[in-house]
């Protein structure tokens, strides 16, 4: 017995000090600390469990794998945190970093533990409901939340939000000249709208409110749709209430539910793609149903990003490891998907002379880390300057590199006339590339770090959530605010909630990488929802252009809700 309580008390000990050392080291990190606290917290909680002998972990296999998701979060905190090293003595950054890694991998560990007892002791009686309530269950939330969206809406946006990306897809419609930079297919449905203004004979600005009107009625119905499946399945009233709650009130829903961006028809479809992979999946409602419904949303999930294409590979990659019996007609019905999507966004966009993005919009972490080797004075002979130079002014590079966006640099690459140079000469840049990363790879390292940091570590201050406005333009598009009293609470809201846990990317992936582990350790198939999420996460960590841009990852939160439902249900 004394030897039993011995191990304990080192345990305790080992468990008080990794936290001390950690949050020492994490108190100059730029991340959110009320985050990093919270994990400490969690992670002394294990030892008090010990010494009131509740088993937190069972089987050593799940114990192993609580070890590599810790290992898991060890990288991630640690890498995004390198700055931390390079305050002091090379030697004393190593000791630095060696300390963070190990400390972390402790209270991960232990924060772990902790979650993994309540994911594997939650438990709630499941309802029977009728079909008025099932009813009920979609409506309800539909009308409630378009009831928000369209106050938003003609009271403070009218006719809608609309940015410089929405005003150059407008400008596409209006030349008849198409390109795929902003998605072709997300293009035509405001092309759609503008049409039927015209029919109307109403101008420009009736076509911006119809596409408000069909986008935020579209985002509703899949929020709904949402909700119902939860009720379909037995959730509780109280769960039901919660998340409807959440997509109505959450003001990033209602204002980005009337802003022209691909972003937000991304973020419906994806949610739909989850919700329908699981009614597929648990046979839920009418079959030919659902398998439409996957089959749209997955034309949707390729077709209405560019980092959707190869997102969605490794979500077939998955459903084929997974098929079992008759449930590999989804993974059919994904393939299909995918193979259409290819042919629209190939031959289809070719022979309407849709122009594809240029080449540098997608090199944006190379080029990035290129600048960065550059302004580390990294060195070039008369070979590498000469080739480098014929694609963009280097002489300019350290002026306009900016370590949190890759448009500065992507610009320099346009203005020289670089694009059609590189894609001629794929195989010398691509050494190039390699070259100098393996004579500074730190300079690598660093540029990446730098530009996805946000979407891999806590939760970082974000530039800006949503955009509450009409940017200048030549098409007559004028906003009307017809309530100065709610804009000025919603230029408020935005500012207040750039740096609350309700916008935490960093955090939002966490939770998305815990429920796949959780999942998989317990054999269960909720870790097919979590990996779109996920695969979406890893397509921007090789191509985003900006870091902690809270839009192009909006689908991870229109999907948290429905993901965590599935996640700890237990059937």
């Amino acid at each position: 017995m004394g030897g039993e309580w011995k191990k304990k008390i080192i345990s305790i000990a080992v468990s008080c000090i990794s936290v001390l050392v950690w949050l020492l080291i994490l108190r100059k990190s730029q991340a959110d600390k009320l985050i990093y606290l919270f994990c400490a917290f969690c992670s002394l909680s294990p030892s008090f469990m010990f010494i009131l002998k509740k088993e937190v972990m069972g089987h050593t296999l799940k114990r192993k794998g609580v070890v590599f998701l810790s290992l898991i979060f060890s990288f991630l905190i640690t890498g995004s945190n390198y700055n931390l090293f390079r305050e002091n003595t090379d030697t004393i950054n190593t000791i630095k970093g060696i300390l963070l890694f190990a400390s972390t991998m402790v209270v991960m560990y232990n924060a772990l533990k902790v979650l993994y007892f309540i994911f594997v002791s939650f438990e709630y009686k499941e309802y029977h409901y009728s079909e008025k309530d099932k009813v009920f269950s979609f409506l309800i939330p539909f009308l409630f939340c378009l009831l928000l969206d369209w106050i938003y809406l003609f009271l403070v946006a009218y006719p809608g939000n609309l940015t410089t990306d929405s005003m150059a897809q407008i400008g596409n419609i209006v030349s008849g000249k198409y390109s795929n930079h902003h998605p072709f297919y997300h293009t035509l449905m405001i092309k759609a709208c503008i049409d039927m203004a015209t029919f109307m004979g109403a101008g420009v600005n009736t076509g911006v409110l119809l596409y408000s009107i069909f986008q935020s009625v579209l985002l509703s119905a899949i929020f709904a749709y949402a909700v119902r499946t939860m009720c379909e399945v037995g959730i509780p009233r109280w769960v039901l209430l919660i998340v409807s709650a959440l997509y109505a009130l959450l003001p990033y829903h209602w204002v980005y539910s009337v802003t022209m961006w691909k972003d937000v028809v991304f973020g419906c479809t994806v949610l739909c793609f989850v919700v329908t992979l699981y009614r597929c999946r648990c046979s839920i409602g009418n079959e030919k149903t659902n398998f439409v419904m996957l089959f749209i949303s997955a034309l949707g999930f390729v077709l209405l990003r560019s980092n959707g294409l190869y997102a969605f590979i490794l979500v077939i990659i998955s459903l084929i490891y997974s098929s079992y019996h008759n449930k590999k007609r989804i993974m059919w019905v994904a393939i299909g998907a995918f193979l259409i999507a290819v042919i629209m966004r190939g031959p289809v966009l070719e022979y309407n002379y849709v122009t594809q993005p240029d080449t540098a919009e997608s090199l944006s972490v190379p080029l990035q880390q290129v600048a960065r080797y550059i302004c580390e004075d990294g060195p070039l002979n008369e070979e590498e300057y000469a080739l480098l130079n014929s694609v963009m002014d280097v002489s300019q590079v350290k002026e306009k590199y900016q370590d949190w966006i890759s448009d500065p640099i992507k610009n320099l690459v346009r203005d020289r006339g670089g694009n059609a140079i590189i894609s001629d000469n794929k195989l010398a840049f691509l050494k190039l590339w390699i070259d100098l990363g393996v004579k500074q790879p730190e300079s690598y390292v660093s540029a990446w770090v730098d530009l996805t940091k946000a979407y891999l570590n806590s939760s970082y201050s974000n530039g800006m959530i949503f955009y509450n406005g009409i940017v200048d333009n030549e098409y007559g598009i004028v906003r009307e605010v017809r309530s100065e009293t709610l804009n000025s609470l919603v230029v408020r809201i935005e500012e207040a909630i750039r740096d609350e846990i309700i916008t935490a990317i960093g955090l939002c992936v966490w939770l998305y990488i815990i429920g796949f582990g959780f999942s998989i350790l317990n054999d269960r198939k909720s870790y097919l929802e979590c990996l779109p999420l996920l695969a979406i996460v890893l397509s921007l960590l090789v191509a985003t252009p900006v870091s902690n841009e809270f839009r192009y990852v909006y689908a991870l939160f229109t999907s948290i809700p429905m993901v965590g439902v599935i996640v700890l249900r237990k059937k």
